[in-house]
C-alpha cells in the first residue's frame, strides 16, 4: 500500500512538473495585464450586475455551481476548496462531487495530474499545494459545472468558496462569476473575490475567496462558528495580536517570504518600526486611504508612479477591493485615449521595471490636486505604504511623485508638508521600493522643524560650524572604476556610514544593493557563493577568508556599482571602507561617490597587504571619507582619512583594468561556499 502511495505521489509530481515546464513561457509571451483586465473594482461592476436576492435557508440535496468566468486566465479555471454549512451549524455531509469538465487530465498530454475535483472537499483549503486544488481547462463563454450531492436533503446556511491560490499570477485562474443552484433553484449569482496568492497575508477568509450567507440568524451563525476553522484561526490570530501588544512594545515582524506578483525573488520585507520617543506606537486602523499628490520631481505637466502596496502591521500586503483616481489617468486626454499607462497598472504587481506598460501616468497641475482613493477588502491596522516611483527612464523619473499627502478614514496622517518620496533611479539595478511608515509622520515633522531652526541659527551666527559640506540624500552610489590589478573581479570587505552627529547608522539588507549583484550573477541559476552585498554591512569587516565580504565580476562596458539606499533623506558625516582582503589585487582602487546622482567624491583606496595573516592580526585596516570637521575623529581614524582627488588628478597614472584588452573567456573561477560561513 505504501509503495502504491509513493508511485501515485511521484506520478503526480511528474505531471505538475510537466505542466509547469509546458506553460513556463506562456505568461512571458503574452501581456500580463491581459490576465487582469477584469480585475477592476466591484463598484464599477455593480451597475452592470443583475439584482439578485439570496434566499433564506434554501433546502435541497444537489448543489450545482456554474463557473462562468475567471479572473483573467484564458486557458484554465480552478478552485482550492468548497465548504458548506447547514442550518444546524455543522458541515454538510457530502456523498459525491464531480465536475464537467472533470479536471486537467482530460487533456491528451495529462493523465496523473493531482488537481482533481475531489480535492475541493478534502478540508485543506488555505494552501498553495497543488495536491489540494482543482484545475480544469477553461473555454470563454462556456459553462463549467461542479456537482455536489449531499447525503440527505439539507437546509444550507453558508457556502464558502476558496478560490485558486497557487500564487499571485495564477490566482487569475480563479473563478470570478458564478451561479449556484440547489435542486434546480438559483440561490446565488455573483462574483467571487480573487485569492491573494499566498497563505500568510491574512486570516480573513475574504482574502482567499467568498463567504456566502443564507441566513442572518445569530444562533445559527454562532453554531457555525464552533465548526468553522477560519473563525477559530481568526480568533486565535486576534488573541495572539492582543497578547503581543500587551507583552512588548516591539513592533511585529515576519520571517516569511512572499513572492511578488511577477518577481521570482523574495519580497522586500517592511522595515521594523522604530520606537517613538514616548515608547508607544500609534495605531492606524481603517479601510479607506486617499493619497494626494501635490508635487512632482520637476515635470509640470504629468505625474506618475509604477506601483503601490498597502502594508499591515504584520508585513502582509493588504487586499485591495477597489481603487480610483481624479483625474484617473492620461487616457482622459484626447491625444492619449489609447495610452497603456492606466490606473490599474499601479496594482499589477510588476513594480521593478522600466517598461511603462506597467506604470500609471496622469495629467498634473500645481493648481489642481491629483487624488488616488484606495479601499481595502476589510478594515486593517496599517503599517504604511510601499511605493515604486515612476521609472521609465532617467529623464522621465522627473515625472515621479515628490510630495504625497495621506488620509486614512478622511483624517490626515501625513506631515504638514507631506511625505517626501524618493525619485526613482531610472534603472532596475535594485528594488527601488520606498517604505512610507505612517507612525514616522510626527518625527518627520519634528526633524523638518529642527532643520529650519538650525538653518536660521547658523545664518545669524558666523561662529557656528556649518555642516553644509555634508551630503544629504536618499541614494549613495559608489562607482568602482578600477582594482589593484585584477581584471576579472572586484570586491570590498565592508562599509560603515555615520550620521551628522557622528553616530553609526544601522543598515540592513534592505539598505544595500550592488550591480552586478555578486559573483553569483555569473551563474543566475545558483546562489552558492556567500560573498553577497549584505556582507558589506554585517559589521564583520576584519575577516580575511572571504566569508564576510562582497565580490562581483568585472564585465565589459559595465561599471560596478554599490548602492546604499535610504527611505528618508540622510546626512552623512563620514564613511568607513574596508577594502577586499582575501585577494588584495581584487580590492577597489579608483572609485567615485554620487549622492542622488550628484558627484560628491572621487578617490583612491589603499591596497591591502598580501601577507594578510602576518600584518593584520585581528584587524583589517580601513579608509575614511570625511565630510565634516576632524574633531569627531579619534587619533587612529585621522590617519585613515582619504584625500579627495582634484580635477587635475582625475586621470590616473595607473591604467584602469577596464581599459585593457581582457579576454573574459579566461576568467578564473572563484568560490566561497555558503557552508563555510562562520559566526
Amino acid at each position: 500500500h505504501n509503495a502504491q502511495n509513493t508511485d501515485w505521489l511521484e506520478n503526480s509530481m511528474c505531471q505538475i512538473d510537466l505542466f509547469s515546464r509546458r506553460h513556463r513561457g506562456m505568461l512571458e509571451h503574452e501581456h500580463i495585464e491581459e490576465y487582469f483586465t477584469n480585475s477592476v473594482s466591484k463598484s464599477e461592476n455593480d451597475n452592470n450586475e443583475e439584482h439578485f436576492t439570496i434566499p433564506e435557508l434554501p433546502s435541497g440535496e444537489q448543489l450545482v455551481l456554474n463557473l462562468k468566468t475567471t479572473w483573467g486566465d484564458r486557458h484554465y479555471i480552478g478552485l482550492n476548496g468548497i465548504e458548506i454549512f447547514s442550518s444546524q451549524g455543522c458541515p454538510v455531509m457530502i456523498k459525491k462531487i464531480t465536475a464537467d469538465p472533470a479536471d486537467i487530465n482530460i487533456l491528451p498530454e495529462y493523465g496523473s495530474d493531482p488537481r482533481v475535483v475531489t480535492n475541493l472537499t478534502d478540508g485543506v483549503n488555505k494552501t498553495r499545494d497543488d495536491t489540494h486544488m482543482w484545475l480544469a481547462p477553461f473555454s470563454a463563454g462556456q459553462d463549467h459545472f461542479i456537482y455536489i450531492t449531499f447525503e440527505r436533503p439539507t437546509k444550507v446556511a453558508m457556502v464558502r468558496i476558496w478560490n485558486y491560490n497557487k500564487n499571485r499570477i495564477h490566482s487569475a485562474r480563479g473563478v470570478k462569476d458564478v451561479e449556484i443552484a440547489l435542486d434546480g433553484f438559483m440561490i446565488f449569482k455573483g462574483e467571487i473575490s480573487q485569492a491573494c496568492g499566498n497563505i500568510t497575508a491574512s486570516n480573513d477568509p475574504s482574502a482567499y475567496g467568498e463567504t456566502i450567507l443564507f441566513t442572518t440568524d445569530e444562533e445559527i451563525l454562532e453554531r457555525i462558528s464552533t465548526y468553522d476553522e477560519m473563525y477559530v484561526d481568526l480568533e486565535t490570530f486576534q488573541n495572539d495580536e492582543e497578547n503581543s501588544r500587551t507583552n512588548t512594545n516591539r513592533p511585529p515582524t515576519t520571517e516569511t517570504d512572499i513572492r511578488p506578483m511577477t518577481r521570482a525573488i523574495s519580497r522586500r520585507p517592511f522595515t521594523s518600526l522604530r520606537s517613538s520617543d514616548s515608547g508607544q506606537t500609534p495605531e492606524y486602523f481603517g479601510r479607506k486611504l486617499i493619497l494626494t499628490i501635490t508635487e512632482t520631481w520637476g515635470d509640470q505637466h504629468y505625474c506618475g508612479l509604477t506601483g503601490i502596496q498597502v502594508v499591515d502591521i504584520n508585513d502582509a500586503e493588504c487586499v485591495i477591493k477597489s481603487y480610483d483616481a481624479r483625474p484617473r489617468d492620461v487616457t482622459i486626454l484626447k491625444s492619449n485615449v489609447n495610452d497603456v499607462r492606466t490606473l490599474d497598472k499601479l496594482f499589477d504587481g510588476e513594480n521593478v521595471t522600466c517598461h511603462d506598460y506597467h506604470m500609471w501616468l496622469c495629467p498634473f497641475s500645481r493648481k489642481e490636486k491629483v487624488r488616488i482613493t484606495i479601499s481595502l477588502n476589510t478594515p486593517k491596522k496599517m503599517h504604511g505604504l510601499r511605493i515604486w516611483n515612476y521609472n521609465k527612464s532617467v529623464d522621465d523619473t522627473y515625472r515621479g511623485v515628490k510630495r504625497l499627502h495621506v488620509q486614512l478614514n478622511d483624517k490626515s496622517i501625513s506631515p504638514r508638508q507631506g511625505f517626501l518620496l524618493r525619485r526613482a533611479p531610472g534603472h532596475c539595478y535594485f528594488d527601488f521600493a520606498q517604505e512610507i511608515i505612517f507612525a514616522h509622520s510626527k518625527t518627520i515633522q519634528e526633524n523638518a522643524d529642527n532643520q529650519t531652526r538650525k538653518k536660521q541659527h547658523v545664518a545669524t551666527n558666523d561662529d557656528v560650524d556649518s555642516d553644509i559640506s555634508m551630503p544629504n540624500g536618499f541614494i549613495y552610489e559608489f562607482h568602482l572604476h578600477a582594482t589593484h590589478g585584477d581584471a576579472y573581479y572586484i570586491g570590498l570587505n565592508g562599509l560603515e556610514f555615520y550620521d551628522e552627529n557622528g553616530e553609526r547608522i544601522g543598515l540592513t539588507e534592505q539598505n544595500i544593493a550592488a550591480y552586478p549583484h555578486s559573483v553569483n550573477s555569473l551563474h543566475p541559476s545558483t546562489d552558492d557563493d556567500i560573498r553577497t552585498p549584505d556582507k558589506l554591512i554585517d559589521g564583520k569587516n576584519d575577516e580575511i577568508d572571504g566569508t564576510h565580504c562582497w565580490i562581483a565580476p568585472i564585465l565589459a562596458n559595465v561599471i560596478n556599482r554599490i548602492f546604499v539606499i535610504f527611505d528618508r533623506p540622510t546626512s552623512v558625516s563620514m564613511i568607513k571602507i574596508w577594502n577586499y582582503a582575501k585577494t588584495p589585487s581584487r580590492g577597489v582602487r579608483e572609485f567615485s561617490l554620487l549622492v542622488d546622482d550628484l558627484l560628491v567624491w572621487t578617490g583612491i583606496l589603499d591596497r591591502m597587504s598580501d601577507d594578510n595573516n602576518d600584518n593584520y592580526g585581528t584587524h583589517v585596516p580601513f579608509n575614511t571619507i570625511l565630510f565634516c570637521d576632524e574633531r569627531i575623529l579619534t587619533e587612529h581614524e585621522k590617519r585613515t582619512v582619504l584625500e579627495k582627488k582634484i580635477s587635475a588628478d582625475n586621470t590616473s597614472s595607473q591604467t584602469s583594468n577596464r581599459d585593457r584588452s581582457v579576454d573574459y573567456s579566461k576568467r578564473p573561477t572563484t568560490s566561497v561556499p555558503r557552508n563555510r560561513k562562520r559566526y
